[in-house]
């Protein structure tokens, strides 16, 4: 079993991700049926479990049991302590072992920065480089920027508003 993919897919489910659809869509890069496959393991695991949601539509969705929170913060710290190490090779300048570090998790890295497990700006530079990974846009300290402001009129909130 990728314990990567077990991974991502139980941090999916407890960021809202929690039907099937919705796992699949945000794991573009995997085999739909290896995604299937995963669920019904972490089901007979018992680390997720179906429930109905929804008071006229009914849905089924994924939910963690405790057990499932408590394999997720056992991975996420493993996945962490990937990235840490990946991140000080990638200071020491030895990207080579860094790329292998990352190796297992180069499907997930787009979904691992948007969650907010990599932050750091010579990784994210790494991953750019190495992968095609775009890198966020953001302003660089001393740019103006350009804004467009509508005019607005001038509003009299006393008298143009109901107060309750």
């Amino acid at each position: 079993m990728n314990e990567y993919l077990k991974f991502i897919i139980l941090e999916l489910i407890r960021r809202g991700y929690d039907t099937l659809d919705k796992i699949i869509d945000e794991l573009e890069d995997v085999d739909p049926k290896e995604v299937e496959n995963m669920l019904k393991e972490l089901e007979n695991q018992e680390l997720i479990k179906k429930v109905k949601k929804g008071l006229i539509v009914k849905k089924e969705v994924y939910t963690l049991t405790y057990n499932g929170y408590e394999e997720l913060n056992r991975l996420r710290s493993k996945v962490e302590e990937k990235l840490r190490q990946a991140s000080e090779l990638v200071r020491l300048g030895r990207r080579e072992e860094a790329s292998e570090v990352l190796t297992p998790l180069v499907d997930f890295l787009p979904l691992l920065i948007m969650f907010g497990f990599i932050q750091d700006f010579m990784l994210l530079s790494f991953l750019s480089s190495m992968y095609g990974i775009a890198l966020p846009e953001h302003d660089v300290e001393g740019e103006e920027m350009e804004t467009e402001v509508e005019e607005v009129e001038d509003v009299d909130f006393d008298t143009d508003f109901d107060v309750f």
